[in-house]
């Protein structure tokens, strides 16, 4: 059995099927930090999210399969018959930041439920008391100004009832999801706000983390989804069937015709992949913000699951938080059997306002 994250799971065996490619070949990693020294190019990265949760993975794939953590760790384990984990903030995550692509797109059309303003208004966040800088180098206490950050943007949009719905509030929900879950709705109304301060094999296992309850309770927020009036049903009605299928499979009733689709993977050119399968049904838009339709995207439309939210310390500190999936993570369990994860945390860094 895999090594347990939390009091309560579901591992089921999908295949006994050993024929997929090194399917017991752990990749090369990196540190989490070097992965995040990717999205700052450069800049000074000041502090990321391993360093305050001591328990948490500290190193993730360093080729990954696609730029998006989610999917490339599912596509990890489907093309090498490996175990796959995941958990009930790992898809709703995935889903949170779909919603929030959806109201950016369509930002003035929803304005009126979102703000009370016109234009953009600057939101202040007190943070003296915990960030100290000098002439080089700002430091403090991240994850406090992340609430505050949070907190102050829910006052903003206090008559917008989604705000709870999005966020990870599960058994197995950490802080570091719970951050990365409250920055979706900033990201949603970053338009209204300034801030300062062709293989195919399949998954040997599969393990659900969390309760039956958690899952239950991520598909009630999909139906709740629909409720808000957002337009949301042309997404959620590919989405709806797969996230049954979930619970069915914590529950061991097993659908391997489901699960031998997550996604076909056609190679047309160098660098670019067309997933045919139900891993689309995640994702509303391609990058380029066009629709998604039927049950297929090419991996170049794929979102890299993070979201960028750049701030002004009233010291002039320039930084950005880059919070989200930041890859997929191979561990041996007890067994010897390799077990694939995403991986969600935080990184805050420098960025230069001019580029």
């Amino acid at each position: 059995m895999p090594s347990v994250r939390y009091q309560k799971f579901s591992t089921q065996i999908i295949s006994t099927d050993e024929s997929g490619d090194n399917n017991n070949h752990k990749l090369d990693h990196i540190s989490v930090k070097s992965r995040f020294a990717r999205d700052f190019g450069g800049e000074t990265l000041y502090a990321v999210w391993t360093d305050y949760e001591k328990e948490c993975k500290s190193d993730v794939i360093d080729i990954p399969r696609c730029t998006h953590g989610f999917v490339a760790a599912i596509l990890q384990a489907y093309s090498s018959n490996q175990h796959l984990r995941i958990s009930p903030d790992d898809v709703w995550l995935t889903i949170a930041q779909g919603v929030s692509q959806h109201i950016s797109l369509h930002s003035e059309k929803y304005r009126h439920r979102l703000v009370n303003h016109e234009g953009q208004k600057e939101v202040q966040i007190f943070a003296g008391d915990i960030l100290d800088s000098d002439v080089s180098s700002v430091s403090g206490d991240w994850p406090e100004l992340f609430n505050r950050i949070i907190n102050a943007t829910d006052e903003q949009v206090g008559k917008f009832d989604m705000k709870s719905l999005l966020k990870c509030n599960f058994t197995t929900s950490t802080t570091a999801s719970k951050i990365a879950s409250g920055v979706v709705l900033l990201d949603a109304v970053k338009p209204f706000s300034i801030y300062k301060n062709s293989s195919k094999c399949g998954i040997s296992k599969i393990t659900l983390d969390g309760s039956l309850d958690d899952w239950n309770n991520l598909y009630e927020k999909i139906l709740q989804l629909r409720n808000f009036n957002f337009d949301l049903d042309f997404w959620l009605d590919r989405l709806d069937p797969v996230i049954k299928q979930f619970i069915a499979t914590y529950n061991g009733e097993i659908d391997k015709t489901f699960w031998n689709d997550i996604a076909t993977e056609l190679n047309f050119v160098p660098d670019d992949s067309k997933l045919v399968g139900w891993i689309s049904s995640f994702f509303p838009y391609g990058r380029d913000g066009n629709p998604l339709e039927g049950n297929y995207i090419r991996t170049s439309d794929l979102p890299d699951g993070r979201i960028s939210l750049p701030f002004i310390t009233t010291s002039g500190f320039c930084l950005k938080l880059v919070s989200g999936f930041v890859g997929a993570r191979q561990e041996y369990d007890s067994d010897g059997d390799i077990i694939v994860s995403p991986i969600i945390g935080w990184a805050v860094g420098g960025f230069n306002p001019s580029e």
